[in-house]
């Protein structure tokens, strides 16, 4: 398989899927997604997985949530906020952005 040339660029939005990812993938793409949310001002973003992500996968992205500077804290979601699908809610600090 070849390199790319360049990395990838994906817009920043407020949520993001993370089903498509292997765990090794998760904390980094997470940790880095926080923290372009956090730069681009965002002041909630939800982390969409399945709700049978566990174990390894779902582990790597509470680290990230827990280690990436700028959140405030974060919940798993209830019935009709993804929480069946599995979505994990994160409130990011306006003032890390205003720094």
């Amino acid at each position: 398989m070849d390199k790319l040339e360049k990395p990838f660029e994906h817009p920043i939005e407020d949520r993001l899927n993370l089903d498509a990812f292997q765990p090794p993938e998760v904390g980094f793409l997470v940790s880095d997604y926080l923290t372009a949310a956090v730069s681009k001002g965002f002041r909630e973003v939800r982390l969409i997985h399945s709700r049978e992500m566990l174990g390894d996968r779902i582990e790597a992205i509470l680290d990230a949530v827990e280690r990436t500077r700028g959140v405030v804290s974060y919940s798993m979601g209830e019935m009709g906020e993804g929480g069946w699908y599995g979505e994990t809610i994160v409130i990011l600090s306006i003032e890390e952005h205003a720094q």
